[in-house]
């Protein structure tokens, strides 16, 4: 689990990772 900070083009990533973490980035 990697709390680093994801490039904002990643949006269908993102999506997971507000399911998966449940926070935005």
């Amino acid at each position: 689990m990697r709390f680093t900070v994801l490039p904002v083009t990643t949006v269908p990533i993102s999506s997971v990772w507000l399911l998966f973490y449940g926070q935005p980035l």
